[in-house]
Formats: C-alpha cells, structure tokens, sequence
C-alpha cells in the first residue's frame, strides 16, 4: 500500500511509446492497484486494477484519460493516436486544411484504395503516401469556405493522382521528426470534388434519357471504383448487367441502350469506398435523377416525359404560368412549401372525406385553394407539396394505421414484430393505462 503524499515511484525510464514503471512484486501477488497521476492531477479518472490472471506476463499498458488495459505498448499506442474524426479538409486539387497539422514536423496524406488506413502491429502506417508541405490558405479557398480560412494549410504534390485518391479512403496524419505519431484524422473532400470534377459534370445531362438513337444512362459518381446498369424485368427479375464507362473529366458514368428498354426498370451497382464503414462497399441503389420509380421507390424505371401515353388529358396545352427554363426564370422563383396532409387536413369546408388527401387540391371553394389563390397574387410563383412521390407509391394497410390521438397500446397492437414489440414495453411502462402522447 502506497500513501497518495508518497511521489517516490517515479517512471523508470522511456522508450518511444512513452514513460514506464517498473514494479517490484511477490510473486503471490494477484492483482495490483494502481494510480496514475501528474503531481496531484489522476491523468485517469478511475483507478486502475490489474489482474495477473488477465496479463499472465504481468506488463500492461495504459493511456491518459482511459481505464483500459492493454497488453501491449502498441496496442496501448495504437488506441491512442488511431484514426480520429474527419477534421481534415481537402478543398481543392491542392490544398488540404488541418488544424491538427499545424507547426508538425511531418504531415503526410495516407491512401488505400481497397482498405481502412490504420497502423500495424507495430504502431505504424505502412499504406502509401504523400508528403504535404506547408502553404498559406489562398484567396479563392478562403473565399470558398470562410469558416476554414483560419486552418493551417498544406499543399499535395503536383502529380499527386487525384481520380485514385478520391476513389478510396484518405487520412491526414502528423508526427515528431523521428516517426512518433502526434494525430491522424480522416479527410472531408467535399471541395476537391466540385474543384476537380463540377464544371465537366453541369455540362452532362443525367438519369435515363430517351432519344432517338436509344437510352443513355449516366450516373454522376466520381468516388465509384466501378458501376454497372442492371436491368430488372416488371417483376422484378435480372434481366442483364451491364458494366458503365467513367469520364475522367467529370466523374460521370454512362452506358447507351437500345430503344426496346423504355419502360424498363433499373439500378445501378456501385463498388465505393464508405467513408462510415471506412470499407470498399458493393450495393444497388436507385437512380437520383430518375423519373418515374416503382411501387415503394425500390427500382428506377426509364420513361420517356414526351411520351402521350404519359401525359393527362390538355398537357401540351396547358400554358405555364412562370418560366424555368433559365437560371434568371429560376431566381425569380418564390417557393411555398407545405404538406399535402397539413394544407387541408382541418379545413372544414373540405369534404371531409377528401381531407389530409390528394384531391382535397381540387375543392376550388375551400378556404384552402382560397389561400393558394392569395399566396399567388402576392408573389408565390411554386408551390411544393411534401412528401408527393413516394407516398402515392407506397404499399398502405389501413388495418396497419395508428392515429397519432389513438393511444400507445392501439400501435402495439397494429406492429407485431419483435422490434416493434420492445419499443412497445418500453412506451407502455413511460405512458401507463394507455394513455396517448
């Protein structure tokens, strides 16, 4: 037992992890208590106890501010100084912002493009990398992002290979002269994407567009190692897989198809680097810029706007009442958003069967399109229901629906699964006697 005024146990030296002790024993100690402090400061809130049963060779390694254990000094090390956050900002094709760098011997940008960048066993980063050098932010990056331009600034190579970098997993990391980790963070790289790809991509159109000669698929996807087109049949079977070409200018993928695929439904399969899962990923996803989706938006189907069979009755002739067809026509648009629910949902001179619905839009004598009608002659020039789309294609079970006035007990009874069960417990023992919220 040690007194807390006893400061005689001093580190009995250091290596480059850090300090160390070195603790006589018997060897019929079982355990061992102990204290890490800085004069009177614990620089680990708990104290600490050591099990020899659990480090048989009775070292372990610990880290300021955790009451973890450890067994090595490099798994101690690599806790301490792994990949951290995502503070770092890579804003153009040259330029990376770090805090964290700042005034660092080295500063280098780690790369993999079909892993994590972490540390071996060793504590070290062994995947490729670049040097940075130190630069001043320039007037165009401040001016871009003002909310960085106090960060301490670092310039890439000229050769450095962007598309390949982009294209996996980024980590900016700084160290001592001699090797010793300081901090390594992941990298945002939001900017260098609209620096390097934006001006070639505005220039494409997207989604599936019918023409003459075909369907042309194009998916603006710069961080996609690979995408393909996957055609699905109208119950949704494979039909074929095709895979899409990139454009190194703007990022974008594409594929040309024959005119038999109108109507068709569709996908594209993407391998890409996550930055949340910090893994190369595969998975399908449904085309942002598509036209028409299927029932529950869960495949993308190509349409053809221009198509009759598409348009209700008077369409071409229907006479827009603002043009948006420029950027100026779009700046001069005034939007009111609301949700088709709330525009009419307590209207009583709705028919009350039409309120909360979508042809509540067509009592023209309601206060409702009354209000529309006044909110136009002041300036309103668009009006934008949410949510529209995949609330008119979704799958709906009124014996499934739970009224927000009905109480708890009626949502438990509605949703049987097991997830829905617990939550269920759970509201039953915060609102007893089945009491609403």
């Amino acid at each position: 037992m040690t007194d807390w005024n006893d400061v005689s146990t001093t580190p009995s030296g250091s290596d480059k992890y850090g300090p160390y002790w070195v603790i006589p024993l018997n060897k019929e100690s079982g355990c061992i208590n102990v204290i890490v402090r800085d004069g009177t400061n614990k620089l680990i809130d708990s104290d600490l106890r050591v099990s020899f049963s659990d480090f048989t060779d009775r070292t372990v390694s610990v880290i300021a501010g955790s009451s973890s254990l450890y067994d090595t000094r490099a798994d101690a090390f690599r806790a301490a100084f792994g990949v951290a956050l995502a503070e770092a900002h890579w804003v153009d094709k040259t330029t990376l912002l770090w805090p964290g760098g700042e005034g660092k011997p080295i500063v280098r940008l780690y790369y993999s493009h079909s892993s994590k960048v972490a540390a071996d066993s060793e504590g070290k980063f062994t995947d490729r990398y670049l040097n940075l050098t130190p630069t001043t932010v320039s007037q165009q990056v401040s001016m871009r992002f003002p909310q960085l331009s106090s960060y301490a600034a670092f310039k890439l190579p000229d050769n450095a290979p962007v598309d390949e970098l982009l294209q996996g997993e980024t980590v900016a990391i700084a160290a001592e002269k001699d090797g010793i980790l300081i901090s390594a963070t992941q990298v945002q790289t939001a900017g260098v994407l609209d620096d390097v790809y934006a001006q070639p991509a505005e220039a494409l159109s997207y989604g599936a567009q019918v023409s003459d000669g075909g369907v042309n698929f194009r998916l603006w996807a710069p961080t996609a190692q690979q995408v393909d087109l996957v055609l699905y049949s109208a119950d949704k079977k494979v039909l074929a897989s095709h895979p899409m070409t990139r454009d190194a200018a703007s990022g974008a993928w594409a594929w040309q198809g024959g005119s038999d695929l109108k109507g068709a439904f569709y996908r594209y399969a993407l391998t890409v680097y996550h930055p949340q899962s910090r893994k190369v990923e595969q998975y399908e996803v449904t085309d942002p810029y598509a036209h028409s989706l299927s029932t529950n938006s869960e495949y993308s189907q190509v349409v053809d706007l221009n198509d009759s069979a598409l348009k209700p009755d008077g369409w071409d002739s229907l006479a827009m009442p603002h043009a948006q067809k420029t950027k100026a026509d779009l700046a001069k648009m005034t939007i009111h958003e609301s949700h088709i629910r709330d525009l009419s949902a307590w209207d009583s001179t709705v028919p009350a069967e039409l309120r909360g619905k979508y042809l509540a839009l067509t009592a023209q004598d309601s206060n409702m399109v009354q209000h529309l009608k006044k909110l136009s002659a002041s300036g309103v020039t668009h009006v934008e229901l949410l949510p529209v789309f995949d609330l008119a294609t979704v799958n709906e079970f009124s014996d499934k629906v739970a009224d927000i006035q009905q109480p708890f007990s009626h949502l438990c009874e509605v949703n049987s699964a097991g997830e829905e069960q617990r939550i269920c417990r759970l509201l039953r023992q915060r609102f007893d006697g089945g009491r609403g919220a």
